[in-house]
């Protein structure tokens, strides 16, 4: 039965990116064993200029990733006990200098062995502007309009995380 619901979500998500909903962004699995973190890592290192108060500055590589962080207990009723970590850490180039930005799950979860719990809370609201024109002719009065372009979009997401826990 628990199969079966694995199966009728897999179905469900690929019809939502079918649609244009969704994207599957990645389908990792992870094995550990009982109260040993596991952890699994998709991204990359940025280079981060950092200056210091005599004038120099130093450079160090920092983790733009997503990063998940998973401790089982497995219980004796068939249960298992979840310590969840989940960092969608992500570089900020809007700036000349480059940053991180952060976002973090810290939670507890109590699941049925086989059973499906879905994470998420992790939204990003992105806008973007952009204007464009010709040069010298974009800047006349009246005529300049038909020699510019105005671009806007505003892009929400949220990421959802599935957790399927089995013992083995």
């Amino acid at each position: 039965m628990k199969r079966t619901g694995s199966a009728v979500l897999k179905v469900q998500l690929e019809a939502l990116e079918a649609e244009g909903h969704g994207k599957t962004i990645s389908n990792p699995k992870i094995f550990t064993i009982d109260n040993q973190l596991a952890t699994i890592t998709q991204g990359e290192q940025i280079a981060v200029t950092t200056s210091t108060g005599t004038g120099t500055s130093s450079t160090e590589f920092k983790d733009a990733a997503l990063k998940l962080l998973v401790t089982p207990s497995i219980i004796g009723d068939g249960n298992i006990l979840l310590d969840i970590t989940v960092n969608n850490d992500t570089p900020n180039r809007t700036t000349a200098a480059v940053g991180i930005n952060k976002m973090e799950i810290k939670t507890k979860l109590l699941i049925a062995d086989g059973d499906i719990v879905v994470i998420g809370g992790i939204k990003k609201n992105q806008i973007a502007n952009s204007k464009n024109q010709a040069p010298g002719i974009g800047d006349l009065p009246v005529v300049g309009n038909l020699f510019k372009g105005k671009a806007n979009s505003d892009t929400m997401s949220e990421l959802l995380i599935f957790i399927a826990p089995r013992v083995l």
